[in-house]
């Protein structure tokens, strides 16, 4: 919560960001990345798991990172298919667009509670979760 009301605090976050995310990287392994989680998430399921990718909101610097250096349609998608889990991505809900981040990667207290709740009620929808408790 001091993120939301500290803006000097919050500042301090995006200045540690931009100095962590500025520098000159290598592209990513992204074929040995996506077969190395495939193969994980495909042992998991046949295991009696049951995988759930979630792509949470990003904003500012940080969403134009990641958006620039791992493509959606080169990570997430491929990722997601070869894998067989099934994948919720922020993207694609029209109530996850305008969700505040104070330090652009992890959602003010009001807007995490908010898209945990609508999360869940997507997927139970889905069938992807039950109400059932396990443990």
């Amino acid at each position: 919560k001091r993120m939301e009301i500290d803006t000097a605090y919050a500042n301090t976050v995006k200045f540690v960001w931009k100095t962590i995310l500025s520098g000159d990287f290598p592209p990513p392994d992204r074929d040995g990345t996506i077969s190395g989680f495939s193969e994980l998430a495909k042992k998991f399921i046949e295991k009696g798991g049951n995988l759930i990718y979630v792509r949470c909101p990003s904003s500012g610097m940080f969403k134009d990172v990641e958006s620039h250096g791992f493509p959606r349609e080169q990570f997430w998608d491929v990722l997601v298919e070869k894998s067989g889990a099934k994948g919720y991505n922020y993207h694609d809900y029209e109530q996850f667009q305008n969700l505040f981040l104070p330090e652009w990667s992890h959602l003010a207290v009001k807007d995490a509670q908010f898209f945990t709740r609508e999360l869940i009620r997507i997927m139970k929808s889905d069938g992807v979760i039950s109400n059932s408790k396990t443990n």
